[in-house]
């Protein structure tokens, strides 16, 4: 999945990859956020304050329903500076079980 953030923009930009939309930002420092282009069952979007520290905390799963689809919303909680990326869960299957590891 992209790990650049785009700025959306009417019409709907078209990915040929997922890619994570910030769609607003309320009063509140709430982030919303659309996954574009999601072609899987389940991604995760996780974040960080500081790319070097290689800590990424999970802010959201989500399961899309559509190519276009607000997936999160992602309160700023006091961080001016806010990484985001995702990972496709999809098939993921560490033990071979059937059972998915999301």
């Amino acid at each position: 999945m992209g790990n650049g953030l785009i700025a959306q923009s009417n019409p709907p930009i078209t990915n040929p990859v997922p890619t994570i939309a910030i769609t607003n930002i309320d009063a509140s420092s709430n982030l919303y956020l659309a996954l574009l282009g999601a072609t899987d069952q389940v991604y995760e979007i996780v974040s960080t304050t500081n790319l070097s520290s290689g800590n990424w905390n999970i802010e959201a799963e989500i399961f899309p329903d559509t190519n276009y689809t607000r997936v999160a919303i992602i309160p700023e909680n006091g961080r001016p500076t806010l990484f985001l990326s995702g990972n496709d869960w999809t098939g993921v299957d560490t033990y071979s079980n059937g059972v998915p590891d999301w």
